[in-house]
């Protein structure tokens, strides 16, 4: 009993550490993104030493807890996943760090070869973002389906999840490719009946009991409610950091 309150206790930590603190850093280094460390941004210097670290001993140590060993396709699947999210943010991080210090800091665009760019702008925000954003959704989906815990507070996991989900939704219609989002979080709901429907519950039982499940629905559903919102308020989907242009 002692192990079972001190891994939940881990639990909810983890998982508010997940959805605050790459936010967190965020916003403090935008407010100072045109400071450079070196040839690097103040934001993307934060996002190499700070947030990918972060993010590679959350993730690991959150898979670890949710799932367990025997599982053995899930639990090694699980590993992968984070392995790829870290290769697409690696390939994210260096690509938009040359971009925004060329375009940004420095106004390189008009004597940066077209194809070059083009090719910039793809490791940049196409194929560093699918990468990352469907590791990221695979991950959840994994730990909605293995996890084995029960007995956490309602309001400790929803709104940590409904934190990652606003986030998550501002990053994708930031990266140019909001259908991220809304296809990612409509599977994890869809994963999420099928979760019920194997353990012969309703929706709302499994909401009321699994934890972890609670905090991916609520991920899930936060993310598609702030995506629409932002669509009516802003009438596209405008890159959150092109809105004061």
């Amino acid at each position: 009993m002692v192990n079972e309150n001190r891994s939940l206790r881990w639990l909810v930590i983890l998982l508010w550490g997940l959805a605050a603190v790459p936010s967190l850093i965020a916003v403090a280094t935008e407010i100072n993104k045109t400071h450079l460390v070196w040839y690097i941004r103040v934001v993307d210097f934060s996002d190499l030493v700070l947030v990918a670290p972060f993010y590679l001993a959350s993730l690991l140590s959150l898979h670890a807890l949710i799932t367990r060993r025997e599982r053995r396709f899930a639990y090694w699947l699980g590993f992968a996943l984070i392995g790829v999210f870290m290769y697409g943010h690696a390939m994210h991080l260096t690509a938009n760090a040359v971009n925004t210090y060329s375009t940004e800091i420095q106004d390189y665009r008009s004597i940066i070869p077209s194809d070059s760019y083009a090719l910039l702008y793809f490791f940049d925000e196409d194929l560093g973002h699918w990468i990352l954003f469907a590791a990221y959704y695979g991950l959840l989906g994994v730990w909605l389906w293995e996890e084995h815990f029960s007995g956490v507070a309602q309001i400790l996991t929803v709104l940590p999840g409904i934190l990652l989900g606003i986030t998550l939704a501002i990053a994708v219609v930031e990266s140019s490719h909001p259908w991220l989002a809304i296809v990612g979080s409509a599977l994890l709901l869809g994963l999420a009946f099928l979760r019920s429907w194997r353990e012969h519950c309703t929706f709302i039982t499994l909401w009321k009991t699994r934890p972890v499940s609670r905090f991916v629905v609520a991920s899930a559903i936060a993310a598609i409610i702030t995506e629409l919102l932002y669509w009516l308020i802003v009438g596209d989907f405008v890159q959150p950091s092109e809105l004061g242009y």
